[in-house]
């Protein structure tokens, strides 16, 4: 479907118009010229869901061209109405049914097409003015921004004081999976909700490979000290006389209140022969409570998991495993030297060595 201007007058090539008989051959008589140009039986034209009118008179003259093709003339009035035009004109006594469909756009939007004026946005929008656009968006309240994904829910989370919607200023997923994504030298998302390949492979893989770097060493960042832990109703079939269902965001469990006892973990239960259970342990966070040296780890890590699949490189996801392994030791080199010194508990056999 071909494009006119809006309120243009505009010469269109209509035809081929053949014989009504065989059907191939081409009409090219002045008569033809005649029946087209004719002021009440002449060419007519439906614009959008309006009846067929003939067209505005007086017209100009109409030309032959070649192959069956006149020149014919549409004037200001003719392509006034925006939407579907359809021109179409028949004899049948002489020629077959021609019809050709066009459509009417605003003449901004032509010439940012095939001219050179930039589109306007109150053409898009159908806002009166760049100003009234201005106040529609700059002078909205934050209270009105509610649509998930949006910058203006952004931005009204960002302004909002309440604790469970600002942000902090500490590194959040976002940022932890757009320092993957520069490892790799891609494109940087803005929400791992956004629909990319790379937003979507974050977003699968995120999550578990905090949990793999968490539960790869006893962080300071992450480790934790619980509330008495209540008992199962259920004890051990064997081996152990209590069973203690851990916290939800346990990730590794440590110790248990004494160093001594004997304990172990299965299947998110604690496993032990004490009546009262206490456990130091690694608990999940979110990017926003780990050190700089962790997130650097952790992006690290995301990058060489989700290297492949993002660059079908294995290359790629060596060299970015191997620089995870840098950023870890790294990380945990710095990590030990927050504190004392764990105690060697005394052992009797090293005793009677000195």
């Amino acid at each position: 479907m071909q494009w006119l201007k809006q309120s243009t007058s505009v010469v269109i090539s209509f035809g081929p118009v053949l014989d009504s008989v065989d059907g191939v051959s081409q009409e090219t008589s002045a008569a033809i010229i005649s029946a087209l140009d004719n002021s009440s039986t002449g060419i007519m034209l439906k614009k959008n869901s309006g009846s067929f009118a003939v067209r505005n008179q007086p017209v100009t003259a109409s030309t032959y061209d070649a192959h069956g093709c006149f020149n014919v003339t549409l004037d200001a009035a003719d392509t006034a109405t925006l939407g579907r035009l359809r021109v179409m004109h028949s004899d049948p006594t002489t020629y077959l049914p021609v019809w050709q469909d066009f459509m009417v756009v605003p003449a901004n939007v032509w010439d940012s097409m095939f001219g050179t004026e930039m589109l306007e946005v109150d053409a898009i929008i159908n806002t009166t003015s760049v100003a009234a656009i201005a106040s529609a968006v700059w002078n909205s309240l934050t209270s009105v921004m509610t649509l998930a994904g949006t910058i203006g829910k952004r931005l009204a989370d960002y302004f909002t004081s309440t604790a469970e919607v600002a942000p902090t200023i500490n590194a959040s997923a976002t940022q932890v999976a757009n320092n993957a994504l520069m490892l790799l030298g891609n494109n940087l998302i803005t929400s791992m909700s956004d629909n990319s390949k790379a937003a979507k492979l974050c977003s699968q893989f995120y999550q578990q490979t905090i949990d793999a770097v968490l539960r790869a060493y006893t962080w300071n960042a992450a480790t934790t000290r619980s509330a008495q832990l209540a008992a199962s109703s259920s004890t051990p079939s064997f081996g152990f006389a209590y069973a203690y269902p851990l916290p939800a965001d346990c990730l590794r469990v440590l110790s248990m209140q004494d160093e001594t006892y004997k304990f172990r973990v299965e299947n998110g239960y604690l496993l032990t022969d004490e009546s009262e259970a206490y456990v130091q342990y690694i608990k999940r966070i979110a990017a926003g409570s780990m050190d700089s040296l962790l997130v650097d780890a952790v992006s690290a890590r995301l990058a060489a998991t989700i290297a492949f699949p993002l660059t079908n490189s294995s290359g790629a996801a060596e060299s970015m495993w191997k620089l995870y392994q840098v950023k870890l030791d790294e990380a945990q080199t710095v990590d030990a030297f927050e504190g004392t010194a764990p105690q060697m508990a005394s052992d009797d056999w090293v005793n009677s060595r000195r």
